[in-house]
């Protein structure tokens, strides 16, 4: 056995590892050769190891090539053990410093082959860092792979298979809001949820289809939908309340108007406290329907047709006033008068739209004949008590005629309070008094008597018994 000390290797000694140069390491790397010249992969300088190439600059140990480790890899705090990479201190960090490069990860995909599960794009990143999940590659969440998210190269889907999927904002006051397409190559917010004021609010039309239901109340109290040929609100529970708060405005109930159009039937005017019905044709109500006034039980004023006749019934309180500012008039179907009551005036009756009866400032006018009673009835004029009643003819030129038109009894009687006949006058010109029959106290009065054959009689002053 030699021993060298400070001495170069200056005889070749077959087995001995030396430098190519069979020199001193310096800081130039030297491949080792071994003593019949065969050169091996390792490089060595004073600064570093090279194997399959020299090291470079920095590099303590620098592997051109593949490196397979059986055991353990140690790395400061990295332990690298077959499939297994640990890191026991500080953060473990992986690095891809070439240019738009990315950083793979792939495994098996189940058919003997491998496939990219997913990717940091280097490429695409910039100051927005992106990983990139391939088409149909899914992240999923849970032990049974309950949430899952995944995109078809068609449609992205948020899937849950377990329990209820929560979508919480935690931050004070914020949204979670909800934006899609806006028909212009952009997109724009579709509804939210608003974290600030607590509500739901949506900033484009609702469109739901039909037989669909709106449901509100704990019960599905109200429902509202549109079942493809009719629009329904129903209500379940309660009194159905539609209600305008705002100040002096009104609800407007509007329909077709019958012309391709819609107008205004029925307005209840807040300004005014009316109900307005402007619909054209009116308000028709079905027979035996009762239009009912009143805040007692059935209403105090009741106006109905039973299919045959037509009512105005006062059932309440108090009586039934019909008033006018000008006048009052009843007419027939075809528009003919048969009552008018005129304000400060004369009330007038009509027969067949003519007028036979007004009253006036002073009593009554009748313009043709007043009849008392029916050829099968007992005609009766009656007075109050202690009255008179004045007959006179206007015309100084004509005279004064009660006359009896019945044609079986062609008699005028005037009879006494109990029946007895004070005068009659029979048909043939007979006059019979009952009692006796006093001239005066008017001097010169006379009783004229007249015979059939012309003679006359005057009887002055006289009583005649």
């Amino acid at each position: 056995m030699a021993t060298l000390t400070n001495t170069q290797i200056s005889v070749t000694y077959v087995g001995l590892l030396k430098t190519s140069a069979n020199t001193v390491l310096t800081s130039t790397a030297q491949q080792i050769t071994d003593g019949d010249g065969n050169n091996s992969i390792m490089f060595l300088s004073t600064a570093g190891v090279g194997i399959g190439g020299s090291p470079a600059s920095g590099k303590e140990l620098d592997v051109t090539g593949n490196v397979q480790v059986t055991g353990d890899l140690i790395v400061d705090n990295i332990t690298i053990d077959g499939s297994t990479i640990t890191n026991a201190s500080g953060d473990l960090t992986i690095v891809n410093t070439a240019d738009d490069g990315n950083v793979i990860f792939q495994s098996d995909d189940g058919s003997g082959g491998v496939e990219t599960y997913f990717f940091l794009s280097g490429a695409t990143g910039g100051s927005n860092p992106r990983t990139i999940f391939p088409d149909n590659s899914r992240l999923t969440m849970g032990t049974g792979e309950d949430l899952f998210f995944v995109h078809d190269a068609t449609d992205s889907t948020i899937g849950n298979d377990t329990g209820d999927l929560i979508i919480v904002n935690r931050a004070d006051d914020k949204d979670i809001i909800f934006q899609s397409d806006n028909q212009s190559g952009g997109v724009e917010t579709y509804f939210f949820l608003d974290g600030s004021n607590g509500r739901n609010r949506f900033a484009k039309t609702v469109f739901i289809p039909d037989n669909i239901e709106i449901l509100i109340g704990n019960g599905d109290d109200l429902n509202i939908k549109h079942d493809g040929t009719d629009s329904i609100i129903s209500n379940n529970v309660g009194d159905l309340i539609i209600k305008n708060n705002a100040d002096d405005k009104d609800i407007s109930f509007q329909s077709d108007n019958g012309s391709g159009g819609t107008t205004e039937y029925i307005r209840l005017d807040g300004s005014s406290s009316l109900i307005l019905v402007s619909a054209s044709n009116g308000m028709q109500f079905n027979d035996n329907v009762r239009i009912k006034v009143g805040s007692s039980t059935g209403g105090d004023l009741r106006i109905y047709h039973d299919s045959s006749d037509s009512y105005i019934e006062d059932q309440g309180t108090g009586g039934l006033y019909i008033k006018g500012s000008n006048f009052i008039t009843i007419q027939s179907a075809g528009g003919e008068n048969m009552i008018k009551a005129i304000a400060d005036g004369a009330v007038e009756l009509y027969h067949d739209n003519s007028k036979k009866f007004e009253t006036t400032s002073t009593g009554a006018t009748i313009l043709n004949n007043l009849t008392l009673g029916s050829t099968s009835a007992t005609g009766l004029l009656s007075l109050p008590n202690n009255g008179e009643i004045n007959l006179f003819n206007a015309n100084d030129d004509n005279k004064f005629t009660i006359r009896n038109t019945g044609s079986a009894l062609n008699t005028l009687s005037i009879e006494l309070n109990d029946g007895t006949d004070a005068l009659t006058i029979a048909g043939d010109g007979d006059a019979t008094f009952a009692g006796d029959v006093s001239i005066g106290p008017k001097s010169n009065a006379t009783l004229q008597v007249s015979e059939s054959g012309g003679a006359t009689t005057k009887i002055i002053g006289a009583s005649v018994g």
